[in-house]
């Protein structure tokens, strides 16, 4: 092997894993929206299957069953984003993946922690894409898009879990909030997963170009 293709080998193997991390990303984040899409009317019919048994304790831990799966595909998804993020060279990480992950499913903590590391995620994509730089200068502002999710996203789950069978007895005041909450705890993380996507592809296009370099203009004739 030349010395050229020695010294080329770690930035094929670069190339490969970002890729790689890429296409991951696509497949796990089209899942985790088609989830989120499918997950009103999916436990709507299985609670209501299961509810025609007359076994109401299954009926009611259908919701929480199917929430619980759309869950572990957005922890997933947001995983992939970070370690592609890490792949094309954005560094300045203060949130491990290992621990967002971990604190998932910690009482109380599970309000917080995972988000500051899903945030965290969400701007080092967003911010690079925006200034083209793959380095640690993305790591500024704030992001009131993972803010929103964390806060609806809680929410629904606070109001479904008061609530419980009792949805039709409320009154209308609380019945709309809790309409209101369901819908937008589904469509905030469908537009916050369609902007990772979209900026993780500007992202990889800019890391392969880079890669490239300049082109040599061609010598005269």
């Amino acid at each position: 092997m030349t010395d050229a293709a020695l010294a080329g080998a770690p930035e094929s193997a670069g190339v490969e894993e970002a890729q790689r991390l890429y296409r991951r990303l696509r497949r796990c984040s089209l899942a985790c929206i088609l989830s989120f899409l499918l997950a009103v009317p999916v436990s709507a019919v299985i609670a209501a299957l299961a509810a025609r048994t007359g076994d109401m304790q299954a009926a009611s831990m259908i919701p929480f069953a199917v929430g619980l799966v759309y869950l572990v595909l957005f922890i997933v998804t947001l995983s992939t984003a970070r370690y592609f993020g890490e792949a094309i060279g954005l560094r300045g990480y203060r949130w491990s993946v290992r621990w967002t992950m971990i604190s998932c499913v910690i009482p109380l903590l599970s309000f917080v922690r995972p988000w500051l590391g899903f945030g965290e995620t969400y701007r080092s994509l967003i911010n690079a894409a925006k200034t083209r730089r793959l380095d640690a200068s993305w790591n500024h502002g704030f992001s009131i898009l993972t803010l929103l999710v964390a806060i609806f996203t809680v929410l629904d789950f606070v109001l479904s879990r008061s609530e419980g069978n009792n949805i039709r007895a409320l009154p209308p005041t609380e019945l709309w909030l809790t309409v209101a909450a369901s819908l937008l705890s589904l469509i905030l993380p469908i537009v916050f997963l369609v902007r990772v996507r979209r900026a993780a592809k500007r992202l990889l296009a800019l890391y392969l170009e880079r890669l490239a370099g300049p082109v040599a203009p061609a010598a005269a004739p």
